[in-house]
């Protein structure tokens, strides 16, 4: 499994982070390539609430997912893991730094399989990881934007 990690510090306590991470659309809206998405079932927020959606992917093409809420710790972090499309797991992490005013550092770690046969690793190590690290500092980028721009309200 390629495994990526990105993080950012967000002028904000972890609650407002935290709240704001758990709705996916608001994800869904900092993450470049992402489309489509929809609740899947009853559950819209939090443990067992799945999600699907496409990636949209330059080399290898369009992937469609969904996902589940596997871990949900309240302003801590939680964790969402493919039951459809292919290996896939988000954990957020979120630690509070101590200081004033509040802020929140957030850790993303991404790990994922190419679902290309034989040459998956070879094309994820040439071009996709780059092209995932950086969509996923440009998301992090976003999310902090958008909720430093919340909490300043």
């Amino acid at each position: 499994m390629a495994h990526i990690e990105g993080n950012v510090t967000i002028k904000a306590p972890a609650e407002q982070v935290f709240s704001f991470l758990a709705d996916w659309r608001n994800v869904a809206e900092c993450c470049e390539g992402m489309v489509d998405l929809r609740t899947v079932g009853e559950v819209r927020q939090g443990p067992g609430a799945r999600y699907s959606f496409k990636v949209k992917v330059p080399l290898s093409g369009d992937r469609s997912y969904t996902v589940e809420v596997s871990e949900y710790i309240e302003n801590r972090g939680l964790t969402v893991t493919a039951v459809e499309g292919g290996e896939r797991v988000e954990h957020w992490w979120l630690v509070e730094e101590p200081g004033y005013p509040k802020t929140t550092r957030v850790i993303y770690d991404l790990r994922y399989t190419v679902p290309v046969p034989v040459i998956g690793g070879l094309v994820d190590s040439l071009s996709e990881r780059k092209q995932w690290e950086a969509r996923i500092q440009r998301a992090l980028g976003k999310i902090k934007a958008k909720v430093e721009g919340i909490a300043t309200a």
